[in-house]
């Protein structure tokens, strides 16, 4: 249990494990169902470590983690890195995250194109490595700047025109929806959530993993009705609209797509069964994927296998994008629509999907982690704690100096330097450490661990317990009786045995008056 807690503080998943009322024991659901995609990956990384390997392979391991667990599980990673001999084969798109590996392998057409360290590919501004990065850092600098030209006066006019307006129609309406997962009825996930998207509106959802973002769009699917309050559609309750006729207007690109044993075209027209093929051919290239399939030998005919597990992570979230926008929804649920994606086709994709919020032709509810991604949202809600914590624009938002937006927009602002410097400052304290003494810090440590563990164990002890509580009511009061009953007859003995002995006393006095005085 020592090894499990120590591996769950490494991939930042302890706190939120405790923060279940079953801790450890907690059901996680068929295939990881009952949480959310950051919590899943953290789960992921702690089984990987807690195996100690000699060679870790991470496959985009932060992806799907917030700007504040992603800055914690990428040092805890990184400090795993730098004090182990163990060898490490890292996939990255964020390049960010690898600056400091001591080689990169540039693959391409099935090869290695380059090989080097960071600072030895950049050195040549026409290798591919240093136009990814410089791609990259474009689509960073663009997101926090403004939208491409072709969109950016519609956008302001739109900004105007809701500013001019005020509010919106209100097309979705959380009125105090109370909600918690059947399989976890006593961890509340939303306590009075209340939250309006508004008709036409680009609405963005950021926040803690585990916070409710996924689950404001499993409501809106109506996978789950909640306990109380109501999630209502143009002023209509959902459970009083036809399940079908509602889904019929909702695109959904999921975190983790699902894709069907079957060719890629029929992946595509899942979304809309009367698709034409040239309508097909249009949605992909609208995804960026257009291009790739066209690579294959047999085209839009290509076999993808089970869960598409023959093509790459990037490649089956964009045909998920095609298949969303292939239905003309008229609300675009995006769970991390990109997340998948690498650095180039990240921009061309995110470019896309701006031109269609832009449009106004949907209204889109996206859940993102990487913020640069919604900067050009028309609002932003944090979720926390099962509330809207905070809601408004990018500009708004930032404007609060001690705002949970601003903050998570901090944390993710740090660069690969300041996480440079920070493991130097980590290494100049652990090197202090060691000269003052290492096995007093794990002597310490070890301690804390324990500490950890008793809680878990009390955490599991409590929850055995639950259903018997009148039992152990009863058994506490007996107990305090029995400590009562044995010091009672030990006085009681004693005051007989005193009793006894006077009375004795006095019977041989009475019997012997020779004893008395005369």
């Amino acid at each position: 249990m020592e090894q499990i807690v120590e591996a769950a503080k490494m991939a930042n998943a302890h706190d939120f494990v405790m923060s279940f009322p079953d801790g450890y024991d907690t059901k996680v659901g068929d295939k990881g169902a009952q949480l959310s995609g950051g919590q899943k990956q953290r789960v992921a990384i702690a089984r990987v470590l807690i195996k100690n390997p000699s060679i870790l392979l991470l496959d985009e391991a932060t992806s799907a983690l917030d700007s504040e667990s992603e800055h914690h599980v990428q040092t805890a990673l990184d400090k795993l890195l730098q004090s182990s001999n163990r060898t490490t084969v890292v996939i990255a798109h964020r390049l960010s995250t690898i600056r400091d590996a001591d080689v990169i392998a540039v693959v391409a057409g099935g090869k290695i194109a380059e090989l080097g360290s960071h600072d030895e590919l950049m050195r040549d501004k026409k290798s591919q490595y240093y136009q990814l990065v410089e791609t990259q850092n474009k689509g960073s600098t663009r997101a926090k700047t403004e939208l491409p030209r072709p969109v950016s006066d519609g956008f302001l006019k739109n900004v105007v025109d809701s500013k001019t307006d005020g509010q919106g129609e209100a097309l979705l309406t959380f009125k105090d929806v109370k909600f918690s997962y059947p399989s976890r009825p006593d961890n509340i996930i939303f306590d009075g959530l209340n939250l309006t998207v508004r008709e036409g509106e680009t609405l963005a959802l950021v926040g803690s993993s585990g916070g409710g973002k996924s689950t404001v769009i499993q409501l809106i699917e109506r996978f789950y009705d909640p306990l109380s309050g109501s999630v209502e559609m143009n002023g209509i309750p959902l459970p009083s609209i036809n399940v079908k006729s509602l889904r019929d207007k909702i695109g959904l690109v999921q975190q983790e797509p699902t894709l069907f044993a079957t060719t890629i075209a029929e992946n595509i027209k899942y979304g809309f069964p009367d698709a034409s093929q040239a309508e097909i051919e249009e949605a992909a290239k609208q995804a960026n994927a257009h291009d790739f399939i066209m690579s294959f030998p047999d085209k839009y005919q290509t076999q993808v296998g089970e869960q598409g597990g023959q093509i790459s992570g990037g490649q089956k979230q964009r045909i998920a994008i095609a298949r969303a926008i292939i239905k003309k929804p008229s609300i675009l649920l995006l769970d991390e629509a990109t997340s998948a994606l690498d650095s180039e086709s990240e921009e061309i994709v995110q470019e896309a999907l701006d031109n269609l919020m832009m449009s106004k032709n949907f209204t889109v509810v996206v859940i993102a982690h990487r913020l640069s991604t919604i900067r050009n949202a028309d609002r932003i809600a944090v979720i926390g704690d099962g509330k809207v914590r905070e809601i408004g624009s990018h500009e708004e938002l930032m404007k609060k100096s001690n705002g949970m937006y601003r903050r998570l927009q901090n944390l993710q602002s740090m660069d690969s330097e300041k996480r440079k410097d920070a493991k130097k400052e980590s290494n100049k304290e652990k090197q202090k450490k060691e000269k003052k003494g290492e096995k007093k810090g794990k002597e310490t440590e070890k301690e804390e661990v324990d500490k950890e563990v008793v809680k878990v164990i009390s955490a599991r002890a409590r929850n055995m317990a639950k259903g018997d509580y009148v039992y152990l009511s009863l058994g506490a009061f007996g107990a305090i009786l029995a400590g009562f009953v044995f010091p009672a007859w030990g006085v009681s003995s004693q005051v007989l045995i005193i009793l006894f002995a006077y009375f004795h006393l006095l019977t041989f006095l009475c019997r012997d008056r020779s004893f008395l005085p005369s």
